[in-house]
């Protein structure tokens, strides 16, 4: 299977890449600014990868042009911050909500195509447990990504017609880069809150993204896989 993987160079991307050329898959990822993490990652699994900005209309479709039709596309880019709501610049939010919203959407409008004339096609994005629960200081984070779940089951019903599973993973706490600026008391208040007691790890998602590319889950569409460790409980 030929899979293009959003921000893989590191953390949850990084995974779900190693996990994917581990069963064989022909992967492509992108980055942004992780050059040298990228390059490690490309050579080291014999996947290849693309600097993209996934905000830029203009990069999505140079990678098209570079990469060709794919089988499957696992939406992953995305950023965040922790700033009370009257902190929030205009900026900032557009900033947010084109890199984990709007770039999910045009990845998928510069790929969908493909998949429809071949009457098949897999969907993943990578969402948070924030999207159902809201969170204090991420609002603008929780509310991407609370699109992006709409935006996926929309799609579900949309593309379902054409032979296109389209699904996500929530993830709960994982230990990764992007929550290293959690405090101690944060950390172990989140993990009190998970019922497993634990983080999870980026390779709990890749699973979950694994399991729904393959045909395993090929009745399953417009899903919102929860890898919380039990927290949206």
């Amino acid at each position: 299977m030929k899979i293009l993987v959003t921000g893989g160079s590191r953390g949850i991307g990084e995974a779900i890449v190693r996990r994917l050329t581990a069963d064989g898959n022909d992967v492509i990822f992108t980055y942004l600014r992780s050059e040298k993490a990228a390059e490690n990652v490309a050579k080291e699994t014999n996947s290849r990868c693309f600097k993209c900005d996934a905000s830029s209309e203009h990069d999505v479709r140079k990678l098209h042009a570079a990469v060709g039709e794919i089988d499957a596309l696992v939406l992953n880019a995305g950023v965040a911050s922790f700033d009370q709501i009257q902190d929030i610049t205009p900026e900032k939010w557009r900033y947010i909500m084109d890199t984990d919203l709007t770039g999910a959407y045009l990845a998928i409008r510069e790929f969908v195509p493909g998949m429809i004339s071949v009457k098949r096609g897999r969907i993943v994005a990578v969402t948070s447990m924030w999207a159902d629960r809201g969170a204090s200081c991420e609002s603008h984070y929780a509310a991407a990504k609370a699109g992006l779940e709409a935006l996926v089951r929309s799609l579900a019903v949309e593309l379902g017609p054409s032979g296109i599973n389209v699904n996500a993973v929530s993830p709960g706490f994982i230990d990764t880069d992007m929550n290293a600026a959690l405090s101690q008391g944060d950390r172990e208040d989140l993990i009190a809150d998970t019922p497993l007691m634990r983080a999870g790890t980026p390779g709990d998602v890749a699973a979950a993204i694994r399991f729904l590319l393959s045909d395993d889950a090929s009745f399953i569409t417009g899903a919102v896989l929860k890898v919380d460790g039990g927290y949206s409980l």
